[in-house]
């Protein structure tokens, strides 16, 4: 996983995306959820996750008002579905695809496989280039934008930023919550707050995780 994020987080800066720029991740529960989520925090962008459920005005307006210029999406049918709004999204400038059907990293054009292959050239003229991004990297910044439902208006965007995921998941692993004998199974919307903890937890406490809805 450390590898593939690397080199993904590599792959998102060879591209363009820069410190700070707002990456929608419109994916549903996903082995390779967790790497585009990491791979975009670790390139120093924020990640704004969805799942595809959403509705179209819902992923409009959640796009737009994060101010997102890159997207990765879980299919190519949500890339097509992005597409259509584009006139909607002048700032969105690229929509990469996550996987394929068989939810195996995608491959051909803007696709996973052009992330990871533009990270691998990079990583092989600086193989620290990554580790150089996180050590630059400050804690107190937004990594994230969580928007809600939208049950009650427009989507509310809440705002997190590293220090507040570490602290609530080091006082876990402190506590014993989860430890390396435990198997976790995912069961909330990976974008769900709660759902997003836990999934860095159980990496951080390296127990066995199972992900449902795959």
């Amino acid at each position: 996983i450390h590898e593939l994020v690397t080199e993904l987080a590599a792959g998102l800066r060879s591209a363009g995306v820069a410190q700070d720029d707002r990456v929608t991740l419109l994916c549903d529960s996903s082995p390779n959820w967790i790497l585009a989520d990491a791979a975009i925090i670790a390139a120093g962008a924020v990640c704004v996750p969805r799942g595809t459920d959403v509705t179209d005005d819902d992923i409009r307006y959640i796009v737009g008002h994060s101010e997102s210029r890159w997207a990765i999406v879980q299919k190519q049918k949500d890339r097509e579905r992005l597409l259509k709004f584009q006139s909607d999204l002048p700032a969105l400038e690229k929509i990469w695809v996550l996987e394929d059907d068989d939810s195996e990293l995608a491959t051909g054009d803007n696709s996973a496989e052009e992330l990871l292959a533009a990270g691998q050239h990079a990583l092989h003229k600086d193989s620290a280039f990554v580790i150089k991004l996180n050590a630059a990297a400050d804690p107190g910044k937004m990594a994230t934008i969580i928007y809600t439902s939208g049950t009650t208006g427009a989507p509310k965007g809440v705002m997190l930023n590293q220090t507040g995921w570490l602290n609530a998941l080091d006082r876990a692993l402190e506590m014993k919550v989860i430890t390396k004998k435990d198997t976790a199974l995912s069961l909330l919307p990976p974008w769900h707050a709660f759902e997003r903890a836990v999934e860095y937890g159980v990496m951080m406490a390296q127990c066995e995780f199972m992900i449902s809805g795959i």
